[in-house]
């Protein structure tokens, strides 16, 4: 096990904002370990995927992506680039309060949906489906668009919910997670792959 001492050199001498190096170190130094649970390979191949189902389903349709901010960013800009048909882009955030419902933020910059749209919720990761429900609830009743679809990166535990348009990655646990639009305390995002951060043993 290298030192403290010596990890803090190799972070100098690598890159003084190395900020993924930062973090692995932090982990190292607090008995945990970083393993890649999805590939940027895996995910840029799952987007092609997602973008012909996305083509192939709505070829006729007006189509508006939504991604729910802020883990939506580079799934959003990449899956948008991969589709062919045209669409239009909005986003929105929100706030989730325990007990509570969960806040919508920034919806009323949203000009693109009407009673003809095809709307589809893009985001990070789906874990219990709370948010993305009362999401759904919202855009239905503000906007009464013509349907409603569900487009996250990464889901928790298979499941099959009708709103899907892909079979998302799958993670079956419930292992803390960053990277490729999650983050990891705030930072992270940033990463290309998907990690998994564990205690060891």
């Amino acid at each position: 096990m290298m030192t403290n001492k010596i990890l803090k050199i190799l972070l100098v001498i690598i890159h003084p904002e190395n900020y993924f190096l930062k973090g692995y170190i932090a982990m190292i130094q607090t008995s945990k370990i970083v393993n890649c649970l999805f590939h940027e390979k895996q995910i840029q191949q799952k987007i092609i995927d997602i973008s012909e189902i996305i083509d192939n389903t709505f070829k006729d349709d007006e189509v508006v992506l939504v991604g729910v901010l802020n883990g939506c960013y580079p799934f959003l800009a990449d899956l948008m680039r991969s589709i062919s048909i045209p669409i239009q882009i909005e986003t929105l955030s929100y706030k989730s309060y325990s007990g509570d419902n969960v806040n919508i933020k920034n919806s009323d910059n949203i000009t693109s949906i009407n009673k003809n749209t095809i709307v589809i919720l893009v985001d990070d990761i789906f874990d219990s489906g709370r948010t993305m429900k009362e999401i759904t609830e919202y855009i239905a009743e503000k906007y009464k668009p013509k349907d409603i679809r569900w487009c996250p990166l990464v889901i928790r535990y298979p499941m099959k919910r009708r709103r899907l348009i892909a079979e998302p990655l799958v993670i079956n646990s419930d292992k803390w997670i960053f990277g490729y639009g999650l983050d990891n305390n705030g930072f992270q995002r940033n990463e290309r792959s998907i990690y998994t951060i564990e205690s060891k043993k």
